[in-house]
């Protein structure tokens, strides 16, 4: 790790700050120079169109860079005193125009953001050191997204130990452990990005690493599943049987009514954990705030044209906005529905029998 890896870490540039202080543009790079030790020597500060912070310290007379400033070991008290004050420059910036993030990487930044933008849980450190962050179901407190900072060859065993027995450094990744359902892990295992759970049970979890091979969307629906699986009213998928979802919709960005009023087969954006034969039960948020529909997922995971994927279904039933409120669904336990999570099995009785749903009509 370089000296302004190790400054900026997890800090993220404020672009209008770094102009602010000094920094230039040029070709789509942030440039700022300052004098060391009276002039002695020249510091060169670049912030990259990646975010990344990278410098330079030369003799200004001769142009060349002073390479004792990147040893591991200060060989003596002149150059201690090049890299203090050069480490003085680092942290000034980084004191005024950068903000503090959770963690190195991108994703795992962009991720824990939409989480807690998503349900309003907040990030909290369990161990005694910094070793992780986790989000906590407020239900009960379980865990449900747990980010740690790794060496990456941990997640190849065979790299692991050979690094371990050449003693040379590896590179570290922020991962992310999830709970999904115990027969979906040998189907993710074949996808790239995923890997048997680090540091917690392999049977029920599984390990992301956060460097973009996937798609933000796809750790999100599984974040939504290990959500669920962990909540009070949770539940594993059973073996080759259906399973009662529900889902939010936004009014406001797309109504229902109007864009499925004389139509029976529609389709929709697919979460991970749905299969085929699955019941969805769709929640319209306010001002409707009530279940209006129930429809049976006839295909899932169907790749659309831009990639994402989508469930066809067949709308089963629809439900007048008094029939099913948001003051009933309190009485279940369903405070809120932001993101995909499992149906409660009193709730799906209760609206069965409120709206007369027979199983016959599920099978039709």
């Amino acid at each position: 790790m370089t000296i302004e890896e190790a400054v900026f870490q997890k800090y993220r540039p404020i672009p209008e700050r770094l102009r602010d202080f000094g920094f230039r543009a040029e070709n789509g790079t942030l440039i700022y120079q300052a004098p060391l030790l009276d002039g002695v020597f020249l510091a060169t500060i670049t912030v990259g169109k990646e975010k990344r912070v990278d410098g330079h310290v030369v003799d200004p007379q001769t142009g060349d860079e002073y390479a004792p400033l990147r040893l591991e070991q200060s060989s003596g008290a002149f150059a201690a005193s090049v890299k203090e004050a050069y480490l003085s420059l680092l942290y000034s910036i980084r004191d005024a125009c950068f903000r503090n993030v959770p963690f190195v990487s991108d994703q795992a930044n962009r991720i824990a953001e939409k989480i807690q933008e998503t349900y309003g849980d907040t990030l909290t450190c369990p161990f005694k050191k910094d070793e992780g962050l986790v989000f906590r179901n407020p239900a009960n407190q379980k865990w449900y997204a747990v980010f740690l900072r790794i060496d990456k060859d941990r997640m190849n065993p065979e790299k692991n130990n050979a690094a371990e027995r050449s003693g040379e450094k590896t590179d570290t990744a922020d991962i992310l452990n999830l709970k999904v359902n115990e027969e979906d892990i040998p189907v993710l295992l074949k996808t790239n990005g995923f890997y048997p759970c680090y540091h917690m049970n392999r049977k029920h979890w599984i390990s992301i690493v956060l460097d973009d091979t996937l798609a933000d969307g796809v750790i999100l629906d599984l974040a939504a599943l290990s959500r669920t699986l962990t909540s009070q009213h949770g539940k594993v998928r059973p073996f080759n049987q259906p399973v009662s979802w529900i889902i939010p919709s936004n009014p406001t960005m797309y109504s229902l009514d109007e864009h499925w009023k004389n139509r029976i087969h529609v389709s929709w954006h697919c979460f991970s954990s749905v299969r085929d034969g699955d019941l969805i039960y769709i929640y319209v948020g306010m001002p409707v705030g009530a279940i209006t529909y129930r429809c049976r997922v006839e295909k899932a995971h169907s790749v659309m044209n831009d990639g994402n994927e989508k469930m066809e279904m067949t709308i089963l039933d629809r439900f007048s906005s008094d029939l099913f409120p948001r003051p009933l669904l309190r009485t279940f336990g369903i405070t809120s529905v932001r993101g995909i999570r499992s149906m409660p099995e009193n709730l799906e009785a209760c609206i069965r029998e409120t709206a007369g749903i027979s199983d016959r009509k599920d099978n039709l």
